[in-house]
């Protein structure tokens, strides 16, 4: 047998001795790579394939969406949707089709009931408000009240933008078929620091032209278990890969932003920034007539005193000066809570109406869409 350079021929005419010390080096390699392996662990150090560092949504969640225990899925659409037959927010409540919540109506319609395609976020969602006692389901009351037969459909998705609101849109808009889309947002997860510093639409960009980025996490590769693995591919982008110096760039000056961003004049990367907040705002009053759907905007309030006021007030006047020009009707949630006697009773917390606030801003809703009704009669 031909034996390559630097080999050592093993048969049965080797010397013991040789033998254990191939046995002995290979035990030694063995155990340095074990204690390699457990010392990187022991650290945290974690570097694997580019996928896996692709942030979705947060480390964290994006971690239990790949390993089957969060209640989202990711989406090439829009990042992440809800898992249907997943827990919604309320205790016995579950995603039906579509992830959509509340009381799912046929996807046939029904003659003569109104339907309301409802696009919106956490607030909308109200986990610790009963689902009979959120926003949209009193709107439908109160149009009922009214002799307005309507229906909902509530696509509204945990820490979704008015950006992903678009993408929403346009998967849902021609199979419900609604009269009306109301996209309802609170403003705050548009205006957070973006993951990465890529902003929901560079995200979405980079998702469409790698969709391995949203790829499941396999627990039997060991290129991606071997913490020893990270640390060879580690090593070789630090030394080779000018990407990494820029993604470190990237995370010291997110750090610093971190600090600001809650500032009107903060200049880092927001999820959703201004000038792609308005371009998505436009497109969603756009699309919708296009589809024959008449679009509404809703800005949910937050309480007074906030402590991020002031830029989810910039994004409102965005929204509100978007509604201006594209002849789109818009409840602005601030001016409502504002005829309440005490508004501060209308919020659990800085984020949340309570029941109070969400059946003022239905009362609101329901009000807005009956002049919608009326213009399109």
């Amino acid at each position: 047998m031909r034996i390559g350079k630097g080999m050592i021929p093993l048969s049965p005419h080797t010397p013991l001795s040789t033998k254990v010390r191939v046995l002995r080096a290979a035990a030694l390699g063995a155990v340095l790579l074990l204690a390699a392996e457990w010392t990187l662990r022991g650290i945290g150090f974690a570097w694997p394939c580019e996928e896996l560092r692709f942030i979705v949504l947060d480390a964290t969640e994006d971690a239990r969406i790949r390993s089957g225990t969060s209640n989202l899925k990711f989406d090439r659409a829009c990042l992440w949707l809800p898992i249907e037959g997943s827990p919604a927010g309320w205790p016995g409540e579950t995603h039906g089709r579509d992830g959509l919540v509340g009381p799912v109506p046929a996807i046939e319609r029904t003659p003569g009931v109104w339907r309301i395609l409802v696009l919106g976020s956490d607030s909308t969602l109200a986990p610790g408000v009963e689902p009979t006692a959120r926003w949209p389901e009193r709107m439908r009351e109160q149009l009922a009240s009214h002799g307005v037969a309507a229906e909902i459909v509530n696509a509204a998705v945990p820490h979704h933008s008015l950006r992903q609101g678009l993408e929403r849109l346009r998967q849902l808009g021609p199979r419900w078929k609604p009269d009306v889309v109301v996209a309802a947002y609170s403003m705050a997860n548009s205006c957070r620091p973006a993951p990465m510093e890529l902003s929901d639409e560079e995200r979405m960009e980079a998702v469409r032209a790698n969709p391995d980025l949203l790829a499941d996490w396999d627990a039997l590769a060991l290129k991606d278990s071997l913490r020893v693995c990270h640390a060879l591919r580690w090593v070789a982008s630090a030394g080779f890969d000018e990407a990494y110096w820029e993604g470190r760039y990237a995370w010291f000056v997110g750090r610093r932003y971190l600090q600001r961003w809650r500032q009107v004049e903060w200049g880092g990367e927001r999820r959703v920034m201004p000038d792609e907040y308005e371009a998505a705002a436009l497109a969603i009053a756009r699309e919708a007539r296009a589809m024959g759907v008449q679009p509404m905007f809703i800005v949910l309030p937050s309480a007074s005193g906030s402590s991020d006021a002031s830029i989810r007030d910039r994004y409102s006047e965005i929204l509100a000066a978007v509604a201006a020009t594209s002849s789109t009707r818009l409840l602005d949630g601030r001016a409502a809570i504002s005829t309440a006697g005490d508004p501060r009773a209308l919020f659990d917390d800085d984020e949340d109406l309570n029941a109070c606030g969400h059946d003022l801003i239905g009362l609101h809703a329901a009000s807005e869409a009956l002049h919608l009704l009326e213009e399109r009669r």
